[in-house]
């Protein structure tokens, strides 16, 4: 067989085809067949190009197939249909062949080998046509992708080599660099991939030597993308439009190139609009590695990338350029600024550099470059009198010389004595005469430059040249190239500007089209005119000139202002990017200045935000308005400078709000402004109002956002450029750290991410979690590696100092040492006794430094192995920095952070002691900065300064998971919290207390008075606080010694009745401040409830062993008192209602007296708790079922009793029916146990659905029986036929607990672990009613019984209830009355709080949504969205159209909707 390349990528082919057609059944069975043939054909064919291209062809195929899975083509399918049957047919015939006899085969080989070669000839054709039909048809598809724009939104047509919508760009003139571009043209020829780069200063050729090598590139159909950078046209600028662009290029070479794209676009529509890092991984190198499989080598062109204004894009772009992976050539041309000399030298790229290229080979080119300038010039001037020769040598080298290696020279002289209307010879004597009496570069460029302005203004008059010189200067001081129409708004011609402009041809570049850009011609030209000693007469002051523009962008937004919906013009697109700019240019101000400034929070301030938002540039806002505050701190302007920080605070604060979409947004930023904002004070929201509840200043909280969980994990790359954040979904995101937008994100773990680091150089990112694994990320979040040791969580992970290793901490209290060459454990260090919580390496990787859950903390020799223990800290060390490699900081669960001596192993001193434990620190830079996280607050210590200087930092409210300093800043903190918020926070801000009023702790409750005019919120501080809801002042605070969980106001209003967390109740006159009801409530949860026969009376017994009866008309306790020594899991009034019997976990039954509470009798026998017990109708007897497994008959007066086995686990349940004859009982086991009394043996045994039988009862005439289970089904029988008639289920994860029937036998009422209380109607065989606290927040009901028409309840809240069954409200035992006489019912809201009469929310229309995040009206509009800081409420209430919410801050926020 043979073994060539070809045959070997012919069959990986075919295996390709194989995969890429299992939605094709005839294709998928025949490609098996595929590759049975080419076995054979292999022998007989040993022309490896043939297999080569044969091979490619069916790749072809496959791809295509794959693309058209879903798509069922008809022309596709029936051709595959048909190469299918050939193959079929072929490996039969091969196959018949492959059996003949040997000496068949051998007579008949000339025959077979012809067969074989026929049939290999009928495929490659068929093949070949399908090839080429799926080829058409895939170019449809593209062509109409492309036609549709889909594609085009990439494009950026004006960096394309060629474009003739900017500045005009041409190529090197015949003749010249030619010995630069053949060796770009050798480089470009050569084998493989890599980047070139193509160095050179302004005025060098960069840009003509980049067009003529594109011009040949695409000559030889090699040039694959270009993209040339220039400021004359702003979109080219953006570092973000280059990949897009190349690859909307790359895509018009082969259709499956666009296909790719194609498929990138759906995966992520905005993918244009990302980071370069994110644009490189989902869209260039999918495209690249598809450009590799279908067409040839290509080369990529991207020229002047020191055009593009911001750097760190830049190196960022370079770097991921140079990333071996995409296999294409790019030449990059750029300034030889010292930032890129040492982005190539880092990179090892190889350059090519303009300066040292050859001064005798410049100087040549330069002539050749004049000389056929020269004669152009003569051929288009008709009234040119040639003199011979033309031009003159040596007045061609003179020019050379002037032009003094620099291109930008020649060419600029060659535009002025070309210009329109001149003396050709003449002006070629002037200038080289004059540029021959100077020798400095710069001089003879003034020279030019001045001859070119004297000859343009003498052909202007008089009144003309001001307005000329007005043009020219704001053409000069502009930061892009504008159209003339653009130009005609910005720098208020009246006359226009175009009529100008033919005058300054030789150095304005002016493009064509109906409304041309214009640009400067040469960079050098604004420096010139900006320099009153170079330009001379023709000098503007530039802060004149800026003036005038700052003023006409500001103007513009006004215009924006009175019509909202007008369209953003160019002329405004630019004053929304630049008016910062030029107002920083501003030396003098003068009187119209000051004026427009004094107005810009008022009158400009929104519509710049607007614009900005819809121009999808917002994150430059806090860049601009930096750039104003600048300039005004400069000039003095308080007032001005107090406007622009104040913008600054608002935009950052309301960054996500200002980009959203809801047509409200700006107004909702305002609204939920501080009351001292300045932006609030400019501007009154329509409602909703916030009346309550916000801060009065900023704060140093500079920017909050809302995320879908929780972040757990938290860093910065070294560069400060992004940070990572890890949820505790497993939720990997890369966001800017100033605006906390989200950059990228991936699902990177199926658990909680618990540890995030970069590499030292930021290009890899390591995670750990609870999953057990530990992942490697590049910068773009493509997973490198993944790591497992099949062991625990793993809790922490950092670089090794060259980044070759991975060193991890794991749950099991082991640290590994992963070599990421190898993905193999190179060591384990054993020492710690508990999880690994954090590991830290210092600068040269000599020492590992580890914290762990067993109080201690390790220093690990990496080399000699061994470690020595730091002791000191008596909980958990939760965290750990090293500090200059001489000490290291670590914080831990005891509330203490500590600095210790890394080398000596001394505890040098604790710097922090609080109360709570550490969750979080971390260090500035500098080491000069502590940040400490402990609950809610952030601790931030001065280390610098021996008295530690404090600050907190408050606003989260939950526990902080993770805090970080943006690197080289001992100022700017990330922070995250358990309340789903990230936070950014600038410690360079004024410190104030920036609270409203506000509770201590946690609100709890809150409730508005019938009236509306008055709010109550009760809290965990123990206050209760009243709140006028026309003004939002607090008017009275109630203060009792227990966190108060309740709060509501009785039916005048007069009175607030609140109940503490051990349930006492007082009730407060709001007029005289006096405590007017008092009473004392259950202290632990009720696990037992019954009533008496008459409904007039019921007992609960609690966890605790006590026992209360109370009366149910008044709500009364008749009498408490100890009944047990342990839980009372039962209760059962005799028939009667004189005597009361309890059972207990102490395995005892007693018996009370109902009037006074007295013991009368003790009943002790059983080996366990009791579970259930009940009295017979007679009362002589009491029944009883144990956790002992048996049921026994107690004889009350013998004082005897009797045992009766039968259920195999404990018994849960007993009852008896009303004539004494029949016993039920249940238990663990799904099996109901009827007993005949009398004779104490089974009559029978009932089945049911689902475990244990948690509860069972007769109806009171014993014609049903009802039982409810713990997969929360209820059953009920009836006694006659002991069929089932009822069978319901409940959904869920819960639990049934008690079963009761009403007086009357027609209903059913359970209690359930849901806390739910259920009604079911036996008649209508249905759920009737459900009682359920209002709220999200439910507590265990264990007990239910019937009070005649009423159910009381028992439940985990020590709370006995007695419910109301057609009303839904309750009355809570023990009860008490108000003074007017009416009484305290306990209503719900989250919590349960109580309320006379009940008042339920009316809403009028308005509501809160589902994620509690937005408000909406009555149409279903959003009519506010609440910010990420007032997304965590834990209650709310409605009154009409007045929302109120509390928090866990303790902050209440009142919101008047309408």
């Amino acid at each position: 067989m043979p073994s060539n390349d070809g045959f070997h990528f012919l069959l990986a082919s075919v295996e390709f085809l194989k995969e890429c057609s299992d939605w094709f059944g005839p294709l998928k069975s025949a490609a098996g067949g595929l590759h049975a043939i080419l076995l054979i054909l292999a022998k007989h064919s040993e022309n490896s190009e043939t297999m080569q291209q044969l091979g490619q062809r069916i790749e072809t195929i496959a791809q295509i197939a794959a693309m058209y899975r879903d798509k069922h083509d008809t022309v596709i399918n029936n051709s595959l249909r048909d190469l299918a049957g050939f193959i079929e047919k072929t490996k039969a015939d091969l196959e018949a062949q492959s059996k003949r006899p040997k000496i068949a085969r051998v007579m008949l080989s000339d025959r077979v080998a012809g067969a074989l070669d026929g049939a290999s000839n009928t495929l490659n054709d068929i093949i070949r046509d399908l090839n080429l039909q799926t080829l058409l048809i895939l170019r449809q598809s593209t062509d109409r992708f492309i036609s549709a724009g889909t594609m085009a939104r990439l494009r950026c047509p004006e960096a394309f080599y060629n474009s003739i919508t900017v500045c005009q760009r041409g190529p090197c003139a015949d003749g010249t660099r030619e010995d630069i571009l053949e060796q770009l043209n050798q480089w470009a020829r050569r084998d493989g991939g890599g980047v070139l780069m193509l160095l050179g200063r302004a005025g060098y050729g960069k840009t003509s030597i980049a067009f003529s090598f594109c011009q040949a590139l695409e000559h030889q159909k090699l040039l694959g993308a270009s993209f040339f950078c220039s400021r004359a046209a702003e979109r080219t600028t953006r570092v973000s439009n280059i990949v897009p662009s190349i690859c909307y290029s790359l895509g018009t070479v082969n259709p499956l190139i666009v296909a790719t794209i194609q498929h990138s676009l759906f995966e992520d529509p905005d993918i244009g609009l990302k980071s370069a890092s994110e644009q490189f991984s989902k869209l260039l190198l999918p495209v690249a590695a598809r450009l590799q499989q279908v067409t040839q080598p290509m080369v990529i062109v991207i020229d002047g990338l020191d055009e593009c204004g911001d750097d760190k894009q830049v190196a960022t772009l370079v770097r991921l350029l140079s990333d071996s992976r995409l296999g294409i050539k790019l030449l990059l041309t750029c300034r030889p600024e010292q930032r890129i000399r040492q982005l190539i030298r880092s990179l090892r790229m190889p350059t090519l550099d303009l300066h040292t290229s050859g001064t005798p080979l410049v100087s040549k080119d330069i002539s050749i470059f004049v000389r056929q300038q020269l004669v152009d010039i003569a051929e288009g001037r008709s009234d040119f009198d040639e003199p011979h020769p033309w031009p003159v040598e040596s007045d061609v080298s003179r020019l050379a010389d002037l032009a003094h290696g620099m291109f930008l020279v020649a060419s600029a002289a060659c535009d002025y004595i070309g210009g329109r209307g001149g003396n050709i010879a003449k002006r070629l004597r002037e200038v080289v005469i004059v540029g021959l009496a100077s020798t400095r570069v710069q001089e003879r460029l003034d020279h030019v430059y001045r001859d070119i302005l004297h000859s343009a203004f003498a052909l202007l008059a008089d009144d003309e040249r001001a307005i000329a010189r007005k043009i020219l200067a704001g053409i000069v001081n502009l930061f892009d190239s504008l159209s003339i129409g653009t130009l005609d708004e910005l720098l208020d011609v009246p006359e226009g500007v175009h009529s100008y402009l033919s005058s300054f041809h030789s150095i304005l570049r002016i493009g064509s089209g109906n409304d041309p850009l214009v640009g400067i011609g040469h960079h050098a030209f604004r420096q010139f005119f900006s320099d009153s000693s170079r330009s001379q007469d023709y000098y503007i002051n530039p802060g004149t000139c800026n003036e005038g523009i700052f003023i006409h962008c500001l103007n513009l937004f006004s215009v924006l202002e009175k019509n909202t919906s007008a369209q953003i013009s160019p002329a405004v697109t630019y004053a929304c990017r630049h008016w910062s700019s030029h107002l920083s240019l501003i030396t003098n101000p003068g009187d119209s200045t000051l004026s427009i400034l004094n107005t810009f929070g008022r009158d400009h301030l929104l519509s710049w935000l607007a614009c900005m938002s819809k121009l999808e540039e917002l994150p430059h806002a806090d860049r601009i308005l930096q750039e104003a505050e600048k300039w005004a701190q400069a000039h003095h302007m308080e007032p001005l400078l107090a406007v622009l920080v104040d913008a600054r605070r608002f935009t950052m604060a309301n960054f996500t709000k200002l980009s959203a979409s809801f047509p409200a947004a700006l107004m909702d930023a305002v609204r939920w402004s501080p009351t001292d904002s300045l932006v609030r004070h400019n501007h009154s929201p329509p409602p909703p109002i916030v009346l309550l509840g916000l801060p009065q200043h900023w704060g140093l909280c500079e920017a909050s956002v809302f995320m879908s969980s929780a972040l757990m994990a938290l860093t910065c790359s070294p560069n400060g450029e992004m940070i990572a954040a890890g949820s505790y979904n497993g939720l990997i995101q890369l966001l800017d750290p100033r605006t906390l937008q989200v950059l990228q994100s991936i699902q990177g773990h199926h658990d909680c991410v618990r540890s995030l680091e970069f590499s030292s150089d930021g290009l890899l990112l390591v995670s750990t979690a609870d999953d057990a694994t530990t992942k490697v990320w590049d910068a773009s979040l493509q997973i490198c590696q993944e790591l497992s040791a099949n062991t625990d969580a793993v809790l922490c992970a950092v670089f090794s100092v060259d980044s070759a290793a991975i060193v991890a901490g794991y749950a099991d209290s082991s640290i590994r040492w992963w070599d990421r060459a190898t993905t193999l454990t190179q060591r384990i260090f054993h020492g710690h006794d508990g999880a690994v919580n954090v590991i830290r390496l210092t600068s040269n990787g000599g020492l590992l430094v580890s914290a762990s859950h067993d109080s201690t903390i390790r220093v690990w020799n990496v080399m000699a192995g061994g470690s020595r223990v730091f002791r000191g800290h008596l909980r958990p060390v939760t965290s750990l920095l090293i500090l200059k490699d001489t000490q290291f900081i670590s914080s831990s669960d005891d509330g203490s952070v500590r600095l210790w001596d890394i080398n000596s192993g001394d505890l040098i001193e604790t710097v922090l002691q609080v109360s709570s434990p550490i969750d979080c620190f971390a260090v500035s830079f500098n080491d000069a900065v502590l940040a400490v996280g402990s609950k809610n607050d952030i601790h931030i210590l001065d280390l610098t300064h021996g008295d530690k200087r404090k600050k907190m930092l408050s606003g989260h409210a939950d526990h902080t998971n993770a805090l970080s300093f943006l690197p080289h800043t001992g100022h700017h903190i990330i922070s995250t919290s358990n309340d789903r918020t990230l936070r950014s926070w600038d410690l360079r801000l004024p410190f104030v207390e920036n609270h409203p009023e506000r509770h201590a702790d946690t609100v709890k409750s809150i409730s508005f008075s019938n009236d509306g005019r008055l709010l109550a919120s009760a809290a965990n501080d123990g206050t209760t606080r009243i709140w006028d809801t026309s003004t939002g002042q607090c008017t009275n605070i109630y203060v009792q010694k227990s966190p108060v969980r309740a709060a509501m106001f009785s039916s005048d209003g007069s009175i607030v009745v609140t109940e503490t967390h051990n349930h006492n109740i007082c009730g407060w006159d709001l007029v005289t401040d006096d405590q007017v009801v008092t009473l004392q409530g259950n202290s632990a949860p009720q696990w037992s409830v019954a009533a008496s026969a008459d409904g007039l009376c019921a007992a609960s017994g609690s966890e605790d062993g006590q026992i209360h009866i109370y009366d149910i008309p008044s709500g009364h306790t008749r009498h408490s008192f100890i009944g047990h020594g342990d839980g009372i899991n039962t209760l059962a009034f005799s028939q009667d209602g004189q005597y009361l019997l309890s059972g207990s976990y102490d395995r005892r039954l007693k018996i009370w007296s109902a009037s006074n509470g007295s013991l009368k009798q003790e009943l002790r026998g059983h080996g366990d708790w009791v579970r259930d017990a009940t009295f017979t109708s007679s009362g002589l007897c009491v029944i009883s079922g144990s956790s002992d497994k048996s049921v026994r008959i107690w004889n009350l007066a013998e004082r005897s009793h009797e045992i009766l086995w039968g259920h195999s686990g404990g018994v849960n349940s007993v009852d008896v029916t009303h004539d004494d004859t029949l016993i039920i009982s249940a238990g663990d086991e799904n099996t109901i146990i009827v007993w005949s009394l009398p004779e104490k043996s089974v009559l029978r045994k009932l089945v049911t659905l689902g475990n244990a039988i948690n509860s069972v009862r007769f109806s009171p005439d014993s014609t049903h029986i009802a039982a409810v289970s713990d997969s929360m089904s209820i059953t009920v029988w009836t006694t006659g036929d002991w069929q089932p008639v009822m069978l319901e289920n409940i959904s869920g994860s819960s639990h049934f607990w008690s079963v009761a029937f009403s007086p009357d036998g027609r209903y059913v009422a359970t209690a359930a672990e849901d806390g739910v209380a259920r009604i079911w109607s036996l008649e209508a065989g249905i759920l009737s009613h459900e009682l359920r606290l209002e709220g999200s927040i439910s507590f265990p009901i264990w007990k239910v019984a019937f009070a005649g028409s009423m159910i009381v309840t028992a439940s985990d809240d020590a709370v006995v209830r007695a419910w109301n069954v057609e009303e839904g409200s309750y009355t809570t035992l023990p009860g008490s009355s108000l003074p007017d006489g009416s009484r305290i019912y306990d209503g719900g809201i989250k919590l349960p709080i109580w309320v006379s009469p009940r008042v339920r929310d009316i809403t009028s229309g308005y509501s809160l949504s589902e994620d509690g995040a937005r408000i909406i009206d009555e149409t279903g509009a959003v009519c506010s969205e609440l910010p990420s800081t007032y997304r965590d409420h834990i209650v709310s209430a409605w009154h009409g159209s007045n929302l109120a919410l509390g928090y866990g801050s303790g902050l209440v926020v009142l919101i008047k909707c309408s």
